[in-house]
């Protein structure tokens, strides 16, 4: 037995005169000063050794006082240095009878430092699990919070009883445990209790399982004592991560990857402290090495590393792992850590994903697209004379780069903004916009064979035929090319819709007042002459 669960069994018993006292705890017995003195006595005798003479004051205190229950406490712990067992467990018993009879008078420590004796009797007798289902049963019913002075109180005692556990008695344990998790919930049969349910066809039994699960354990004793005191202690109950991750390491022996993989992932996302749990980052490590992921096997394995460094276990698998990357791999994860080697493995995706999937900025492939046509023309731009001719309008843009000398009086008008009044001035500069007469002149420039612009005269067009009225022609349906324009000869710009409509209805006015005037002279040559009042009637 240990000798700090010892130490503080004995000062917890030494104590039973203050104790009586405190915090509405039983008056038992009608201590005196007389019985203050002989614990005091009893306590310095169990320090130096002197057992017998210890357990004898302890002895005239419980004929004085046979309902104090903290007294026969002390007196069985100087019975277990004596390896008196059977004395020591008749003394505990009474001490609890006197307890559940003193009722709510009982405070929870004096409850829990009684069950923390016994349990130490138990383990002296052999008797572990029983020892660990007192603790456990004491621990329920007197622990408020976790980490409070009854659970300091506890921990000790099942630290001892933990630690006198086997390997195949754990490996029983959690196979147990893993079966029970994958019995059928009840909300819904295809889900387990605490675990995802594997495909029947793969599934192991709890026998199955046993022996895979206690070689786990085999190097990961300390580890495997350490989840059954926090699920015994503090959780009360195995936690799912624990159990996926003993799972995923059996599927692992088994041969069965791709669920080893899966149970891992579970072990990681239902770790505590956000997924900082190095076991969690190991056994997935394991599971992608398994299945040849090693750049995901080594990053992980370094993460339980860092969580970790003086683990050999994780060292060596890591290293394992980091053999099979390159060299550029292994000097970011060696010199960045898990940080810079995420960054370095999301940006080597999206280098190798296909362009239709890559993440571009918005219009990104028009600014490319424009870019390559300008540079048809001028290789070389400023940057803010190349941002400022893609800010352009779409259309006007891409009118500009069908014609030669409309591309290059454009950048020619942005290069001497640019030199003369800066790149700031150049972003809020606002070319002014082309006129209609200007484009049909444009796009007529060489059909009629015209180089330069000064030579251009848009009167030149009044001789050619009229151009098609496209816009009515499509609203009608027949939005086909005239014979001029598939041949290719010049014809004169058509005036906008608007332009047109407006142009028509006033033609048409004019040959009906022609048409009048014409008809008033025809009248007067057949008819008398009228007089001028008469001819202003009828005006």
């Amino acid at each position: 037995m240990s000798k700090d669960v010892d130490r503080s069994e004995t000062e917890a018993g030494s104590t039973g005169g203050e104790e009586r006292h405190r915090n509405g705890e039983e008056k038992t017995g009608q201590p005196t000063d007389a019985n203050t003195r002989e614990t005091t006595r009893a306590k310095e005798a169990f320090e130096r050794g002197a057992y017998q003479e210890s357990l004898l004051l302890y002895t005239r205190q419980v004929d004085a006082c046979p309902k104090d229950h903290a007294i026969r406490r002390s007196r069985c712990v100087v019975l277990l240095k004596l390896k008196r067992y059977e004395e020591a467990r008749q003394d505990i018993e009474s001490a609890l009878t006197i307890l559940r009879l003193n009722g709510e008078g009982a405070s929870r420590e004096s409850t829990a430092k009684t069950n923390v004796v016994k349990a130490s009797c138990l383990l002296a007798m052999g008797q572990v699990l029983n020892a660990i289902k007192v603790l456990r049963d004491s621990l329920r019913e007197t622990m408020q919070t976790s980490g409070d002075s009854v659970h300091q109180l506890h921990f000790p005692a099942l630290c001892c009883a933990v630690g006198k556990l086997g390997r195949e008695w754990m490996g029983v344990y959690f196979a147990e445990k893993i079966s029970e998790a994958e019995k059928p919930a009840s909300f819904s049969s295809r889900d387990g209790r605490a675990l995802k349910l594997v495909p029947s066809e793969i599934r192991m039994t709890k026998d199955q399982l046993r022996p895979l699960v206690s070689s786990t354990l085999e190097d990961k004793l300390a580890e495997g004592r350490s989840f059954l005191l926090q699920s015994w202690g503090i959780q009360q109950r195995v936690g799912k991560h624990v159990l996926a991750m003993l799972r995923s390491y059996a599927y692992l022996q088994a041969g069965l990857h791709d669920q080893a993989l899966k149970d891992a992932n579970v072990a990681l996302a239902y770790s505590p402290n956000d997924g900082q749990w190095a076991r969690g980052h190991a056994v997935l490590g394991a599971a992608l090495a398994s299945n040849l992921e090693w750049q995901r096997s080594a990053l992980h394995f370094k993460h339980a590393l860092e969580l970790e460094p003086e683990c050999l276990e994780f060292e060596s698998c890591f290293r394992d792992s980091a053999e099979r990357l390159s060299e550029e791999e292994q000097r970011v994860l060696q010199a960045g850590g898990t940080k810079s080697y995420s960054k370095w493995l999301e940006g080597e995706k999206e280098r190798n994903l296909p362009e239709f999937l890559k993440k571009r900025p918005k219009y990104y492939y028009y600014y490319e697209w424009m870019k390559k046509r300008i540079a048809e023309f001028y290789p070389v731009l400023p940057d803010p004379v190349l941002d400022k001719l893609l800010d352009l309008d779409a259309d006007e843009l891409d009118m500009l780069l069908q014609y030669p000398e409309a591309i290059r009086g454009q950048v020619t008008e942005f290069l001497d903004v640019y030199e003369t009044k800066g790149a700031d001035f150049l972003a809020t500069y606002r070319t002014p916009q082309l006129s209609w007469d200007e484009v049909r002149a444009l796009q007529n420039k060489a059909a009629l064979g015209i180089e330069d612009e000064e030579n251009l005269n848009i009167s030149m067009l009044e001789h050619l035929p009229e151009d098609t009225n496209h816009a009515l022609l499509g609203a009608g349906g027949l939005g086909e090319l005239t014979e001029a324009e598939r041949s290719g000869h010049p014809v004169r710009p058509q005036l906008p819709p608007d332009a047109a409509r407006d142009r028509l209805a006033l033609e048409g006015s004019l040959q009906d007042r022609l048409k009048l005037l014409e008809h008033r002279a025809f009248d007067s040559s057949s008819s008398p002459s009228h007089s001028g009042a008469d001819l202003d009637a009828m005006d």
